[in-house]
């Protein structure tokens, strides 16, 4: 068991205060296990005067540590079940009043964290393409990254959510041109995304059988490029209508951006770096295509280079991309920038920032400037195969809803069933997302999204509502002190030792950018939880009693909130 990292402190203070360190550098993390029911740690001895400690060990314990064992190379060290059961619980007491951006969190001040120098992030995820279906892919990026962005604002980072929109390329010429020969804005109105993706669809299939109309689109692109009127009422029409429909899928999903950002906004910087590239004579061009590239080219890589301008001059989308991450530093000054994208797409962030490397803007080398995971499959709809983001928490919610209204352990009325359902719906998407590394890929499974028992964002959930109907219904109130001797069932045991692996499992997470640590977690959380409702009645108990219990299932609901909101699900107090 690793060390909680509330109680370490006052190990260090203790032993301190007994001058039986001569250099003490701080308390390792467990790599053991104790078997005994109290918490031990096993602390390095290379920072001991092992001879004074075994002079003074008896000395040494008090209400806090029941007896040191000093051995070769490690010192073992139990605290007291009362000075543990006590910290740990006062320590849930004095930070529960987190709401997921407060920097007041259950893990700040610990001493892993050193979170004591504050940051500028940026974080850039979702970023969907405009007329196109919000596809699995953007989803996951959705969710990773505002995780991200959320335990990076518990470590108390100013972090600024951007959401970069795809609205830019030859596929826009392709749609203008489509949509003069398919569309209807009409049908724009009343379809939206869905009309666009009929249009775009048609046009792909009639450019495949003639290679005049694939032409013809990238002609309209170029236009589009150079300022034509036309063309751009017609693109910020398609862009206007996706963004307006996405904004609501994100209020559905509970998330929010500091910053909306577009390919378009850094088509004419990235001409203007091309054309300093090729001042520099670090821009080269193919005698076959005309095609302009940099050579990336190193001994471990001999053939890496980046296209950044077509024969035509129109950028491309590395070309914009550097824009928008000088424009970004120049605009925000971060100390790290993270790209929350799929991991098809590592060659294309290799070659970003070499280029941004070989033309002098060496914050580019900073870890995990992308942070890539791995493919969703199997994502489909009552509807078919072609998936919109709407259409998936549509189904999710009416496939929740009517599992609610047949459970006969639901509570909650019929005017608020919908909401609920549609909170059931994200958190089971969202955990079904996160419950694995991210670089494993998985298949979509409705079955999981909506399972209401086993590991699964719903248990969880039910879990929350449980507790918190636990402290409306118990008779009992909430009381600000209590005798946590008197939890002495291993139920209690187990669980405060669990609740005190919080800090340390947040801060893996945060250190490995990995939300399944924290989900795993939880899904422990809730069996000893479970495991403590059946042993460790509230009602009928004798009233010391009946406060300790209440008590310590209330610490278990802070724990138990704070993490979906770090995963970025929003607690339900009601089932």
């Amino acid at each position: 068991m690793a060390v909680p990292q509330h109680i370490t402190s006052k190990l260090v203070n203790f032993l301190t205060r007994s001058q039986c360190i001569h250099s003490f550098l701080r308390v390792t993390p467990a790599t053991k296990t104790s078997p005994s029911n109290l918490p031990q740690y096993f602390v390095s001895s290379q920072h001991f005067d092992l001879e004074k400690l075994h002079q003074h060990r008896t000395k040494l314990c008090d209400h806090i540590i029941e007896n040191i064992d000093v051995q070769s190379q490690w010192i073992s060290i139990k605290v007291t079940r009362h000075a543990f059961f006590n910290s740990t619980m006062g320590y849930i007491k004095d930070h529960e009043q987190w709401n997921g951006h407060s920097h007041k969190t259950l893990i700040n001040h610990n001493s892993l964290c050193n979170a004591s120098k504050k940051e500028k992030i940026v974080v850039e995820y979702s970023s969907p393409n405009i007329a196109k279906p919000f596809h699995a892919g953007h989803l996951r990026s959705t969710i990773l990254g505002n995780f991200i962005a959320n335990i990076n604002e518990v470590y108390g980072h100013t972090v600024t959510r951007i959401n970069y929109l795809g609205d830019w390329g030859t596929q826009f010429g392709l749609l203008g041109l489509g949509f003069k020969k398919f569309g209807s804005e009409s049908e724009l109105k009343l379809k939206g995304i869905e009309h666009l993706f009929e249009v775009y669809v048609k046009i792909n299939a009639a450019a495949e059988k003639n290679e005049q109309i694939r032409k013809d689109g990238v002609e309209y692109f170029r236009k589009l490029e150079h300022g034509d009127g036309d063309m751009s009422k017609l693109w910020k029409m398609f862009r206007d209508c996706s963004i307006e429909q996405n904004n609501n899928m994100y209020k559905r999903l509970g998330m929010t951006f500091d910053a909306v950002e577009c390919e378009s906004m850094h088509f004419e910087s990235g001409k203007e770096i091309v054309q300093n590239l090729q001042k520099e004579n670090i821009l080269k061009f193919r005698e076959d295509s005309g095609i302009g590239y940099v050579d990336l080219s190193s001994p471990g890589e001999p053939d890496l280079h980046a296209n950044l301008i077509k024969s035509d001059g129109t950028t491309l989308y590395l070309t914009r991309d550097l824009a928008a991450a000088i424009h970004r530093y120049k605009k925000y000054q971060f100390h790290r920038m993270n790209y929350v994208v799929d991991m098809a797409q590592s060659l294309h962030f290799k070659q970003l920032v070499k280029v941004l490397s070989a033309i002098g803007y060496t914050w580019s080398n900073i870890e995990n400037l992308h942070v890539p995971f791995g493919r969703v499959s199997g994502m489909s709809t009552r509807k078919g195969q072609v998936v919109f983001l709407s259409d998936i928490l549509d189904e999710a919610k009416s496939r929740m809803m009517e599992r609610l209204s047949m459970a006969k352990t639901t509570k909650i009325s019929k005017d608020v069933m919908e909401e609920t359902a549609d909170v059931l719906a994200v958190t089971g998407l969202v955990i079904q997302d996160l419950k694995d590394r991210k670089l494993k890929g998985y298949k979509f499974s409705w079955e999981q999204v909506l399972a209401m028992k086993g590991d699964s964002g719903v248990s969880l959930q039910y879990a929350h509502a449980r507790l918190c109907s636990l402290e409306l219904n118990s008779g009992v109130v909430m009381p600000s002190e209590v005798d946590l001797d008197l939890l002495v069932e291993p139920e209690a045991d187990r669980l405060v030792r669990h609740l005190a692996r919080f800090g340390e499992v947040v801060h893996s997470a945060y250190l490995e950018y990995e939300p399944y640590l924290i989900v795993q977690y939880l899904f422990v959380l809730v069996h000893l939880i479970n495991a403590a409702f059946r042993s460790l009645q509230v009602k009928g108990q004798c009233h010391d009693l009946a406060r300790s219990r209440l008590y310590l299932f209330h610490s278990a609901r802070v724990i138990l909130s704070s993490g979906l909101k770090i995963l970025g699900t929003r607690p339900l107090l009601q089932m």
